[in-house]
């Protein structure tokens, strides 16, 4: 008789990420965050994505492409700079920054950063695009017989 494999259910990550992938720069920090995260520890939803995957509950598809956003195992939600530290305390490399960056009053300061950020986000996407606007994202057009 021979046994068949049973599958491993793979664990449910630490914290997952819900990010703009249609921003270059967030593209590039979640490539870093990728490939410092152990294999299953991160998760990563790309928000911009239109492929039916369902956002986790409460999340609204707007204000996750505006604002980062994570999603703790235990299904809390923290955007802008708390979801960045949170994220940060489970890569290497960013464990002992997140620590410090912690310490009153820095998270608050951290936060009125990455809120400047937000309002030059789409000067800063317009120049690594190479100063070129996106393309609109629009419908194929019909034809008569629609």
């Amino acid at each position: 008789m021979t046994e068949r494999p049973v599958p491993v259910p793979s664990p449910s990550p630490a914290c997952t990420l819900l990010h703009d992938g249609s921003c270059p720069l967030c593209a590039r920090e979640v490539a870093l965050y990728r490939r410092l995260a152990s294999e299953g520890q991160v998760g990563f939803l790309d928000v911009s994505a239109e492929d039916g995957r369902p956002l986790p509950a409460g999340i609204d598809r707007r204000r996750a492409m505006a604002r980062l956003h994570l999603v703790t195992a235990d299904g809390r939600v923290e955007t802008g700079a708390r979801a960045m530290l949170t994220l940060w305390q489970q890569l290497p490399g960013f464990r002992r920054l997140a620590r410090l960056l912690r310490i009153p009053p820095l998270p608050w300061l951290l936060e009125i950063g990455y809120r400047g950020f937000l309002v030059v986000r789409p000067q800063l996407q317009w120049l690594a695009r190479g100063g070129i606007r996106p393309v609109a994202r629009t419908p194929p057009p019909r034809s008569p017989t629609d």
